[in-house]
């Protein structure tokens, strides 16, 4: 994780306004697994930009899940490694 804040907005905004977009340009069937396309299936939205059909809205679900449980693995390694004091 990092360790400023600035930064750690602003790479996340460039994941999810750049890089990922990228990254399903490049290979489309890719999409439907990156946060954007788990959060187009949960909500039942009707994609143009990913190729092939998006998984059913529990496999979304489940696959917020795995993302949220990898991140709060990171961070939990990180803060536990670092002084907060």
């Amino acid at each position: 994780m990092l360790r400023n804040q600035v930064a750690a907005v602003v790479v996340a905004f460039g994941w999810f306004f750049y890089a990922e977009w990228a990254l399903v340009m490049l290979v489309p069937a890719v999409g439907r697994w990156t946060p954007t396309g788990a959060a187009k299936a949960v909500s039942g939205w009707t994609p143009i930009d990913i190729a092939g059909p998006l998984p059913p809205m529990w496999a979304g679900g489940l696959v917020f899940l795995g993302y949220t449980v990898v991140a709060a693995a990171v961070a939990g390694r990180v803060s536990i490694r670092r002084d907060v004091t």
